[in-house]
C-alpha cells in the first residue's frame, strides 16, 4: 500500500513540475491563450491540494 502511494505521490509531483514549467514559459513570454493558463493554474491548484493530503 505505501508503495503504491508513493508511486502516485511522485507521478502526481512530476505532473505538478511539469505544469510549473509550462506557466513560467507563459510567463516569459511564450504565447499561451489566457484561457489555458487559467487551465494550467487549475492542474496546480488541484495537484496541490491533492498533495497536501497524501
Amino acid at each position: 500500500m505505501k508503495t503504491k502511494q508513493k508511486m502516485l505521490k511522485r507521478k502526481m509531483e512530476e505532473k505538478m513540475d511539469d505544469l510549473n514549467e509550462l506557466r513560467s514559459l507563459g510567463k516569459s513570454g511564450l504565447k499561451i491563450r489566457r484561457e489555458e493558463l487559467k487551465i494550467v493554474n487549475k492542474e496546480i491548484y488541484i495537484l496541490g491540494e491533492k498533495l497536501s493530503r497524501l
